[in-house]
């Protein structure tokens, strides 16, 4: 059946209509003119088209050709549409069905056409039941003549009304029974698939049923983007697609999707400043879920302007909506009397909206107000006209926190219960502190923090320790499960930031319990918790490269997702330095070339989702190695592996050997830990003090550096039984930027003369290396045939860094090494040779971005490339390297994200494959540096292990260095992070003895082949 749009039906079919009677003389003259009409309204000249059509429907009254006055009347309808005179075109409607059903009754096409026309025409008058009455009836005449292409744009204008009525059950059995009848019925599917697919995205996120939301948005796209000509219906199919992603909480997914809306929409802001104005609003409140309250009202401004500037037609509810949102970034931002100041307004104006009643509820509930807050709750739950919505569900978690605060046991319990109710469709149960199973939830969102906020109050009562435990573990599973669903790594990072508090209060309970009961089995949760919080991005992304060789994918298709994911990093990179300078047409245009090549990849995951599980599963499925696995690894090594957790309120602290496992709280209060580790990491990364009074330095350092080993290792080194041989840090928040080597382990009296030399630092006593994670993967050495190698790089060595010369030449005496100096050490050159090397050593300029850390970057002298390799380049590099020495200022320091861990340079070489990674935490002072270095190559050439190697490096430093330069600043700013395992070299004996036996077997077995051909 052709595609034609329904809107162009109507006037068509009383043309052809009017031919096939044989019109003639007069009736022939008003035919021409509607022809005339019809040109006038296509080129967008509607007065000028109704000039005509009033001048001619005249004649054809006076004629009574009431075909051509019912094709006349319709066709004016079409101009009033268009012009937005609503009751004009209900008129023209009105008019026209007037005139069929009084003179043309036979006619059942004409008769159909003209009952939808006036149908559509009630729906800019929000006369949404009449318009219903119209369109069921056009429906009714349509299914006489099986024609099914109406018959489903009647079904989509009554299915779209009784969506504005709010009648979303009705709404969502009419929509699906049309997209059913459309894809049995047309062949190809019309423009309108797309609207009932857009439609029903829209009802089931109004219902909360947000997984079926995503996935008919979702559909809806990939229709409108198949279509050459989608225009503002594809718009609205975008918008739609990022509240999905925005109900489910993935922001960065919403965000790019409204923001590829926001971009098809400027290409004709004039026709599509209705939807930008909506987009702007749901970017608006995206930032403010992600707590970024400037970027929220610089989107309600936007949004402002652009209805100022365009006379936007919005409607009461829409704007009730919008100014709601302000309010909840003032209530957000503690602006309480200018959030009190809208809401009150809307509340004059619509004291039944839910929005208002909602947030006048959340105001008082923010001031703990419980008597004014429980009211309006209560009332906003009054008003919800469907009360399986997780908005309302919310509400009950409100009040049952409002419940608590006038200590009504019974009260919260029902509120509670009623929230998971809601959001856990058939969950019921008669026992007070019951938990869901986690399936078929409406809102993942709401119900972990209706999870969290009780898990909060069953800790307050320290009487129900068994719901306790079973609420926090089910919102633990609750994360996991979001982690997962969620698309953006973005939008990853900031859910377990978001789960931080929740993390921490698991912690804290079983380490209670397992104080009281010495419970074996509560250590491996306990320390599957402490792994949650850390890294999961880095474990994800280096699954990455296992997944590729699993599944049967082609490689084609692996390299066309390596080439979109490099495209992605570097348009996101290039729109990054735009935004930073401010050109708005650069701006454009890279957020345009980074959203295209977004979709490219979202529609190949999506392929890899349905057509290859396997590999798609080891993408993106779980993978953490257990405490049980940890401990064999720890006993291969003889390491003590030591791992914190830093919450908001507290930090704990894990032990774990081959055999042993211990776990502490530490008793320092947060605020003076954090502090007090702030002082040290200042004392010894600093010389100024040092400098201008070495006595107040030293007491510093020795009172600093005791204390906080007192805190951080002591109580679990005292509680081993067996020494370890090296320490395994596997750092957290604040502690990450730490180097505990550093830490002195025995008391030094005060007054005592400085000596820094005779230190008792931990260095002395163990090989220290540290680690993002207990189960990130490491990264299999494949190499085992080559000697090790080298390639070095020192591209400034000629000019402002020049002792980073003597430090690469330094390689040559250890190690077969390649080496390049000033000009020659391009980022060109470092790419093309990096992967066939064994040990990566850059002497070089580290810079850090901290606010955006895939832009911090290494420098490189220049050439044809900008001469800065950063992270996101990095991380598109596939190395193979056992160890990367980055002598530079700061590759280990940047942005710490919690979850994550520091966000650095090193961490990048980590994704590209290197298995372990020699970084700084601060300025590196070349003389001491080029020293360190030297040592720490002779450890690795005599195959000691790395950790062991460089302690061995930093004690041989401090045996040879002055009083002023055996401070910690010149030799603990470098840290091990990454495998231990010792670099071994092939000896060349060894490869020669193995070339000539290969060469042998070669010849045996060419001789074997001759021999059976002859016989």
């Amino acid at each position: 059946m052709p595609t034609t749009s329904y809107k162009n039906i109507y006037l068509i079919t009383l043309l052809t209509l009017a031919i096939s009677t044989g019109l003639k003389g007069q009736s022939g003259d008003v035919l021409t003119k509607l022809e005339q009409a019809q040109s006038l309204y296509s080129n967008k000249l509607y007065d000028s088209s109704l000039v005509v059509l009033k001048q001619y429907l005249r004649q054809a009254e006076v004629s009574e050709d009431w075909v051509a006055v019912a094709a006349a009347q319709s066709l004016m309808s079409k101009n009033y549409n268009r012009k937005r005179e609503s009751k004009l075109r209900l008129s023209a409607a009105d008019a026209a069905l007037g005139t069929i059903m009084r003179h043309l009754p036979d006619k059942d096409s004409l008769l159909a056409d003209a009952l939808k026309a006036k149908g559509d025409a009630f729906i800019p008058l929000r006369s949404y039941d009449s318009s219903i009455h119209y369109l069921q009836q056009a429906e009714a005449v349509y299914l006489k003549q099986s024609n099914w292409t109406r018959i489903a744009s009647c079904r989509v204008g009554v299915g779209s009304n009784l969506y504005r009525l709010r009648q979303f059950t009705s709404a969502d059995t009419i929509l699906s029974d049309t997209r059913k009848l459309i894809e049995d019925k047309l062949d190809p599917l019309p423009s309108i698939y797309g609207t009932v697919l857009n439609l029903l995205g829209a009802v089931y996120n109004n219902t909360g049923d947000y997984e079926k939301g995503l996935d008919n948005a979702i559909k809806s796209v990939r229709f409108r983007e198949s279509q050459t000509s989608s225009g503002q219906r594809l718009i609205y199919a975008y918008n739609n697609l990022g509240i999905a992603y925005l109900n489910r909480a993935d922001y960065d997914q919403a965000q790019e999707v409204l923001e590829r809306a926001e971009l098809t929409a400027q290409t004709d802001i004039a026709s599509n400043a209705s939807p930008l104005a909506s987009i702007y609003n749901n970017l608006m409140l995206i930032h403010l879920r992600k707590k970024n309250y400037p970027l929220a009202l610089g989107y309600g401004s936007k949004r402002a302007n652009l209805v100022s500037k365009y006379k936007v037609r919005v409607t009461e509810a829409s704007e009730i909506i919008f100014y709601n949102n302000l309010a909840l970034i003032q209530i957000q931002s503690g602006e309480f009397n200018v959030a009190k100041s809208h809401l009150d307004r809307f509340f004059k104006l619509a004291p039944e909206s839910r929005q208002t009643l909602s947030n006048l509820g959340f105001y008082h509930h923010q001031l703990n107000n419980p008597v004014e807050a429980t009211k309006y709750l209560n009332l906003a739950i009054g008003v919800f006209d469907n009360d399986k919505n997780p908005e309302v569900a919310k509400l009950y978690r409100y009040l049952a926190e409002m419940a608590a605060l006038n200590d009504d046991p019974g009260a919260i319990a029902e509120h509670f219960r009623k929230s998971i109710s809601i959001l856990v469709p058939g969950f019921q149960t008669d026992t007070e502190w019951s938990v869901p199973v986690l399936r078929g939830i409406r809102s993942k969102r709401e119900l972990l923090k209706t999870l969290m906020s009780q898990a909060r109050y069953l800790d307050g009562l320290n009487t129900q320790p068994d719901a306790l435990n079973k609420t926090l573990t089910t919102a633990v599973a609750l994360v996991d499960s979001m982690y997962y669903d969620h698309k953006a790594e973005g939008s990853r990072v900031f859910l377990k930031s978001e789960a931080l508090p929740l993390y921490e209060l698991a912690i804290k309970t079983l380490f209670s319990s397992y104080s009281q009961n010495n419970d074996k089995g509560t250590l491996s949760t306990l320390f599957d918790l402490f792994e949650k919080g850390k890294s999961s991005q880095l474990s994800d992304l280096l699954q990455i490269k296992n997944a590729n060789m699993m599944g049967g994918v082609p490689s084609r298709f692996i390299e066309q997702e390596r080439a979109l994911e490099i495209d992605v990093a570097f348009y996101e990179s290039e729109l990054y330095k735009a935004r930073q300078e401010e050109d708005s047409i650069k701006t454009r245009l890279y957020n345009t070339y980074r959203l295209e090549k977004t979709n490219e990849l979202d529609q190949l995951r999506e392929m890899f989702r349905a057509s290859y599980p396997r590999y798609y599963q080891a993408r993106h499925g779980l993978s953490k190695l257990s405490l049980a696995e940890v401990q064999k690894k720890l006993g291969k090594s003889d390491e003590l592996l030591i791992e914190y957790f830093v919450g908001e309120n507290s930090v704990f602290a894990m032990a774990i050997s081959e055999t042993e496992v211990a776990i502490q709280e530490i008793s320092e209060p947060m605020a003076s830990l954090r502090s007090l580790t702030s002082q040290y990491t200042s004392t010894i990364s600093n010389t100024s003090l040092l400098q201008t009074n070495q006595k107040i330095a030293y007491q510093r350092l020795i009172s600093r550096g005791h204390g906080l080993y007192q805190q951080l290792l002591a109580p679990l080194l005292n509680h081993l039984q067996k020494a370890p041989e090296t320490l395994y840090i596997v750092p957290d928040g604040f502690l990450n930027y730490l180097p505990f080597e550093a830490l002195i382990t025995e008391s030094i009296p005060s007054g005592s003369t400085p000596d820094f030399i005779g230190i008792p630092y931990l260095i002395k006593k163990y090989p220290v290396r540290y680690s993002y994670s207990a189960s990130v993967p490491q990264n299999p050495n494949r190499r085992g045939w080559k000697k090790s190698r080298v390639l070095a790089m020192a591209p400034f060595s000629a000019e402002n860094l020049p002792d980073t010369g003597d430090e690469i030449e330094e390689v040559d005496k250890y190690f077969s090494a390649l080496l390049f100096q000033g000009a020659t050490g391009t980022e060109t050159e470092f790419q093309s040779q990096a992967n066939s090397f064994d040990v990566l050593h850059l002497a070089t300029h580290g810079t850090i971005d901290v606010q955006n850390p895939g832009q911090s970057y290494l420098s490189f002298a220049p050439d044809t490339t900008d001469g800065r390799l950063h992270v996101y380049e990095l991380e598109n590099m596939n190395l193979d390297a056992k160890l990367a020495i980055l002598s530079a200022c700061e590759t280990g320091s940047g942005n710490f994200v919690a979850g994550e861990g520091v966000m650095s340079l090193a961490r990048g070489f980590t994704y590209a494959g290197v298995s372990s990674i020699l970084m700084s935490l601060w300025k590196v002072d070349d003389r001491s540096g080029t020293d360190l270095i030297s040592g720490f190559y002779e450890g690795l050439s005599a195959e000691v292990n790395k950790a062991g190697a460089l302690r061995a490096a930093k004690l041989s430093y401090l045996e040879n260095a002055d009083q002023l330069h055996a401070h910690p600043y010149f030799w603990s700013q470098f840290v091990l992070v990454g495998d231990p395992a010792p670099i071994k070299s092939i000896p060349t004996w060894q490869l020669w003895i193995t070339l000539a036996a290969l060469t042998l077997l070669g010849g045996l077995a060419l001789v074997r082949r001759r021999a059976q051909r002859n016989t």
